[in-house]
This record gives C-alpha cells, sequence and structure tokens, in this order.
C-alpha cells in the first residue's frame, strides 16, 4: 500500500517523509548503480524546493540546488525532453542550474544569466498562455539582473517591450503595469539626458499611463497600494513641472493623500492635514502657496514609496544607492530563484496524482497495481513502468485550479492538462 494517500501531500510530514523515503533508496546502492536514480532525484528536487519554497532557508536552497544538479545528471535528454505531465515543470527547473551558478559567481558569471535567457526566450513558444505570461515577467526580471549591473540601455529596452508584451487580463497586470511605469520612468530620463525632449514627453506621458493603470488594477488595502500611489503621484507630479498643467497637480495631491492613509508614519497626519488644506486653493505657478504644495509633496512622495518589496521596485537605475546594496547582498538573483520556486508550484499536478507517481518511483504497491520489474532488473529493485503511469495519468483526475503565486507573483489562474506520463525511467 502506498502510506502517502492518506496524508496531506501540500503538508510538511508529507514532504518530510517523501524526502527521507527518496533518500533510503540509495541506502544500500549509490546513485550510479540505480536504475531509477534520474526520477528519484527529479522527486527530491520536487519536494526539496517545495520545503525551500516554505523555509526561504539558505541550507534548504543548497539542497534544492543539489537534487536539482543530480536529476540532471541521472536524466538522459531523452528523458529530459518527453512530452509528460512535468514537462513544463521540468523546463522551469533546469533554468534553476545556471541561475543557482550565476549567484554562485555573486552575480560576475554573465555567461550563466544569458544562458538562463536563453533558455526562457525557448519556451515562451509554449501553447499555454499562462504559462507563456508567466515565462514573458520572469524574462524580463533577468534582463533587469543584467541592466543593474552592467546599465546596457538595450536591456532596459527588453524589459519594456516584455512588460508590454505581457497579457493584461491576467491577475497580476497591477504589478506588471507599476514594474512597467518603472522601466519607462528610467527611459524618459535617459532620453532627457541625450537631450531628446520630444520623444521624452510621449515616454513620460506612457510613464503617467502606466502608474495610473497600476493604482486602477490594484485591490483596496493591497499591501502594495501605498506605494504604487506614490509613483503614479511623483510621475503626475514630473509632469506638472514640465508641463504646469494644474489638472496633474490636483490629481497628485489626491493620489498622495489616498496613499498616506495606509502608512504608518509619525508624520502622516501632517502631511495629510497639510495636502488637504492646499487642494481648495492651489494657486498659479510660482507663487509661495504653490511651492509649500511642492515641498510638502514630496515629502509625502518619501514617505510613501519607503518600505516597498524589491519585487515592485525594479528595474532600478545602476546609480542608486538601493541598486548597490541589493547587488552586494545579492537580494535580486535569491529573490528571482524564489519567484522561480513560486512559479514551478504553479506546474505542478493534482495531489492525488502527484502521490500516486510518487508511490511508483519508491515502488509502493497502490491498490489493484502491481509493481514492474523487467527482466534481469536488480532485485527487489522496481522500475517506473510507463505503462502503468501511463495508466493513472490519463484517468482523467478532476483539474485543479494553477496555485496562485502570492501577492508579489504572478496570480495567474488555469488548470492543468493531464494526458501524458511522468518520466520514463532509465
Amino acid at each position: 500500500m502506498n502510506p502517502f494517500e492518506n496524508m496531506d501531500p501540500m503538508s510538511p510530514k508529507y514532504e518530510a517523509e517523501a524526502i527521507r523515503k527518496l533518500h533510503s533508496q540509495f541506502d544500500f546502492r549509490q546513485p550510479n548503480e540505480h536504475s531509477n536514480a534520474g526520477a528519484i532525484f527529479f522527486f527530491l528536487a520536487l519536494f526539496k524546493g517545495n520545503k525551500f519554497g516554505r523555509t526561504q532557508k539558505p541550507q534548504d536552497l543548497k539542497d534544492w540546488i543539489k537534487a536539482t544538479r543530480k536529476a540532471s545528471d541521472f536524466l538522459s535528454e531523452e528523458e529530459k525532453s518527453q512530452d509528460t505531465i512535468f514537462k513544463s515543470y521540468a523546463s522551469l527547473l533546469w533554468l534553476l542550474l545556471p541561475l543557482s551558478r550565476f549567484l554562485e559567481s555573486r552575480g560576475n558569471d554573465m555567461e550563466k544569466l544569458i544562458q538562463t535567457i536563453t533558455m526562457v526566450s525557448q519556451q515562451i513558444d509554449s501553447s499555454d498562455d499562462s504559462f507563456r505570461a508567466d515565462l514573458t515577467f520572469f524574462k524580463a526580471r533577468l534582463f533587469d539582473l543584467r541592466f543593474a549591473r552592467k546599465r546596457f540601455l538595450d536591456d532596459l529596452e527588453n524589459i519594456i517591450d516584455l512588460l508590454t508584451e505581457y497579457p493584461k487580463e491576467y491577475g497580476n497586470s497591477a504589478a506588471v503595469w507599476n514594474n512597467l511605469g518603472i522601466a519607462l520612468r528610467l527611459k524618459y530620463h535617459s532620453l532627457v539626458h541625450a537631450l531628446d525632449l520630444t520623444n521624452a514627453h510621449s515616454v513620460l506621458n506612457e510613464t503617467v499611463e502606466a502608474f495610473r493603470q497600476s493604482t486602477i488594477r490594484t485591490p483596496s488595502n493591497h499591501c502594495s497600494e501605498a506605494g504604487r500611489l506614490g509613483r503614479y503621484s511623483e510621475a503626475l507630479l514630473l509632469r506638472f513641472q514640465k508641463t504646469g498643467d494644474k489638472a496633474d497637480l490636483v490629481e497628485a495631491v489626491s493620489s498622495i493623500i489616498r496613499a498616506l492613509t495606509f502608512v504608518n508614519d509619525q508624520h502622516q497626519m501632517a502631511l495629510i492635514r497639510s495636502l488637504t488644506d492646499f487642494t481648495g486653493h492651489i494657486e498659479a505657478p510660482g507663487g509661495q502657496q504653490i511651492e509649500h504644495v511642492l515641498v510638502t509633496l514630496n515629502q509625502a512622495i518619501q514617505v510613501a514609496t519607503f518600505k516597498i518589496d524589491i519585487s515592485e521596485d525594479w528595474p532600478l537605475d545602476p546609480r542608486d544607492p538601493k541598486s548597490g546594496e541589493r547587488i552586494k547582498s545579492m537580494k535580486d538573483i535569491k529573490d528571482m530563484i524564489s519567484h522561480l520556486q513560486m512559479m514551478l508550484q504553479t506546474q505542478l499536478p493534482p495531489n492525488d496524482l502527484l502521490t500516486n507517481l510518487l508511490g511508483h518511483v519508491l515502488g509502493l504497491k497502490a491498490p489493484d497495481e502491481g509493481n514492474y520489474t523487467p527482466p534481469n532488473a536488480p532485485e527487489n529493485e522496481h522500475h517506473v513502468s510507463s505503462e502503468i503511469i501511463r495508466q493513472i495519468s490519463t484517468a482523467s483526475p478532476p483539474p485543479r485550479p494553477r496555485r496562485l503565486l502570492g501577492t508579489t507573483g504572478l496570480e495567474n489562474m488555469g488548470t492543468l492538462d493531464i494526458n501524458v506520463t511522468l518520466l520514463n525511467s532509465r
């Protein structure tokens, strides 16, 4: 019998027991002597990835990377390319390898980063729209890793193109609009620096619109609402200073007052009172009153955008001190690996199917099913039978919604199409 059938696959107990039993497969035989080593390490990578996603501990990350490298070593190229229920999951999992090498080089091995970008580019041709959208956003963040270190303007253009391409009907669109606004703002400043003022004005309008869309699509009381409203106000203020259009100033003040209501700061109420007093009698540019409004508005924007999560605040100009801090701590690379793990969660098969497949990898006997041992196999060694797993995976269990990636990840929804096999054992 398969003891995992009576356990919750999402529980730490299930995870720990699965890892223990998978490791036990090598108690009496070295991995290179075990014909199922590739499948075993693949499942170890799956569960250790889940564990890292839950704990975010450095040791769990190291264990996940190690298991993934072992899985890659023991699975043949033919096995990796097979059309299985884990195809999308596996294609994401292999991204961990060059990305982890980039982390180990402290962000200096650009070849590994380029390799990751290339792998993602090849996968974006997927027929799964939601999976393709996840990869598009992920690729934009990969370009940001290089932009932060090299300040290649081509990378900034790539980020803008990818975020513009991202299908805005998905649940993560508010974050995408926010990051697009940040990228466009950087492009605006580069155009101003190059004295290309005509194009700069057009890009500034696009910046304001991107931040406006972000605030519209952000749910009320969302943890990022204050920061996004703050950025929108900042863009409006910048355009007001260039055009003198008081409608932008009025909208900027209104938006930042909303943002301050979500901020716990000792100056919060004083700023709200001051700005509220100004909204009824904003004078023409150049007057003393308008100067007071601008000073107070800038202070309020700093308060609203002070504590913003890294996943909300990219791309950054490499000359920004905050960018330097991220590179030194490698926080941006680590955040990308955590984001990859969240993407992997959305590609897991339903719990009951996962449990059945785990049972076969471990050689556990499921109800009404026998274990398949091919001729000349070592005694008591159970192989993953392609035919048995095909029968299980085509039994049409009810599909479940794809797992959400959380407030700072991709909140796409969809279902898994379960119609093919796991990984044929070697």
